[in-house]
């Protein structure tokens, strides 16, 4: 038999004095009240050391539902308000530790108790995402200002607003530190389970921004042609602005989800976007202090310029002919010399060329930047086999942080020296980093 949604709620009650001289009309009358209204799995009682008592004396008058008392864990905490949330954040974890019990099954009823109690259990229903709350209330006070014994009635109310709110600027705060994926993790889904709960503006707001989420994730993993199948409506608010990726960004990604030019000079220029994009992905791999990650698009970088250098000489390093002299002239002088590193072969029995061989063979040609790009490696890119990503054993950690970072400003003159354009891609392609 399925429990219905009803059954499967719980119940939470703080529980206190009431009037010593009139406890039944004035406690266990208001409480049963509480707890006869709605149908529930569990009702849990928070009461003091002092009132402990007056709670399990609760308990035979509901012989059929499961009640359980857990009083704070010392006399005097009923007055302190952190000593109070740290037992009540315990009940709460407890309860949803299992994944049975959802944040929406859960009542929280703050009437009874200090003050402190209440606000520390309303304390809890907020952190932990609890919309659900009711206090019991009535029209009728006697001469002190006390709720007239038996008038008492159950007023509930929905912290939901409040939660959306909180969700939403917790996933800007996750789009400020360009952790997208998890910006779209926490969002509610207009088809997720407790979608009803959420008003129309909240699920369109974390629709757009999922939208966006999603977006972000796939150009800064380089999955540029995934986010070009993803479409973004308009703005709906102006708080999202930061957000909203300009027509230049679309543009941009869109450019480098294309399919690859077959001219030399259009192939250059798509290699242009790539390593300005590449460079903008490292500072954010190292702003988040993920050094390993960060090296390598450096180092690819350093090997793109290379590559695009070439082209522009409509040469590729991945299918050299060994008829150019340039070549012939730069194998002559490796096989004189007592340099290790030499030219491959492709299946078609033409040349490739890694890295070090790309700028011996541009300054082989007098490529203004291929001495600049054999200095950037002696100095740079040799340290790439001491990472654990590539030939090391000991990872690029913080340590390595400043040189990193002087990597990248001698790879960002590079890309200025290489191209008038540079400067306007890399503007661009750092619209993704939200922190600046």
């Amino acid at each position: 038999m399925v429990m219905s949604e009803e059954k499967r709620r719980v119940l939470l009650l703080t529980v206190g004095t009431g009037n010593v001289e009139n406890v039944e009309k004035t406690l266990f009358e208001p409480l049963s009240k509480s707890i006869q209204k709605g149908e529930y799995a569990q009702v849990i009682l928070l009461p003091s050391q002092n009132t402990k008592q007056c709670a399990e004396k609760l308990l035979s008058r509901f012989p059929n539902l499961l009640i359980s008392v857990k009083p704070l864990p010392e006399k005097g905490q009923e007055d302190n308000v952190y000593a109070c949330y740290a037992h009540f954040e315990s009940v709460v974890n407890e309860l949803l530790s299992d994944g049975k019990v959802k944040e929406a099954d859960i009542i929280v009823d703050f009437t009874r108790g200090t003050k402190a109690m209440s606000a520390a259990l309303v304390l809890a229903a907020v952190r932990h995402d609890i919309p659900n709350l009711r206090y019991i209330t009535s029209q009728e006070r006697d001469a002190r200002g006390m709720v007239t014994p038996g008038t008492e009635e159950v007023s509930e109310f929905s912290i939901e607003t409040i939660i959306n709110e909180k969700t939403l600027e917790r996933a800007c705060l996750f789009f400020r530190n360009g952790n997208f994926a998890a910006a779209s993790e926490i969002l509610p889904k207009p088809e997720g389970h407790f979608a009803v709960l959420k008003t129309k503006s909240v699920l369109e707001k974390a629709s757009y921004l999922r939208k966006l989420s999603d977006f972000y994730l796939a150009w800064d993993s380089l999955n540029y042609k995934e986010a070009t199948k993803i479409e973004i409506p308009s703005c709906p608010l102006p708080e999202f602005k930061l957000f909203a990726p300009t027509e230049k960004m679309k543009e941009w990604v869109r450019e480098l989800a294309s399919p690859f030019p077959e001219e030399y000079p259009a192939k250059a220029n798509r290699l242009r976007l790539l390593a300005a994009d590449l460079l903008a992905n490292g500072e954010r791999r190292i702003r988040d202090g993920q050094y390993e990650d960060a090296y390598l698009r450096a180092y690819r970088v350093l090997e793109l310029v290379g590559q695009l250098r070439l082209f522009e000489k409509e040469l590729d390093s991945s299918n050299l002919p060994p008829n150019n002299k340039y070549v012939q002239s730069l194998r002559k002088k490796l096989q004189k010399g007592k340099n290790t590193t030499n030219f491959g072969k492709n299946k078609e029995g033409n040349l490739t060329a890694g890295r070090k061989l790309v700028a011996q063979l541009l300054k082989e040609m007098s490529d203004p930047l291929g001495q600049r790009l054999l200095n950037l490696g002696k100095k740079y890119a040799n340290f790439r086999n001491l990472s654990i990503l590539t030939h090391g054993f000991e990872p690029i950690g913080r340590n390595n942080e400043n040189f990193l970072k002087d990597f990248y400003t001698k790879l960002e003159e590079l890309l200025i020296d290489d191209n008038e354009n540079a400067e306007q891609y890399l503007a661009i392609a750092r619209r993704l980093d939200f922190k600046k």
